[in-house]
């Protein structure tokens, strides 16, 4: 998280936000694909729920990337 907060931090450009968006998606598709198993496959539910927040975090942060896309384009 700290190292994403940087690096949007860092971002000045539209490569680095790309950069950074890519690694956002695959993180969600990791995320998704997890959540995706910890419920269908091992029924753990308490683990589930835990992804769950990790992916509300991916989320607000790649709304954050979105926001800082858009400024750019100011």
């Amino acid at each position: 998280q700290m190292e994403w907060r940087e690096a949007l931090d860092d971002a000045r450009d539209e490569a680095a936000l790309d950069a950074l968006q890519a690694e956002v998606d695959a993180a969600r598709t990791r995320a998704l694909s997890s959540l995706d198993w910890l419920i269908d496959e091992k029924g753990d539910y308490p683990a589930a729920a835990a992804q769950v927040r990790a992916l509300m975090f991916i989320e607000r942060f790649a709304s954050e990337v979105d926001l800082r896309f858009d400024r750019l384009g100011q």
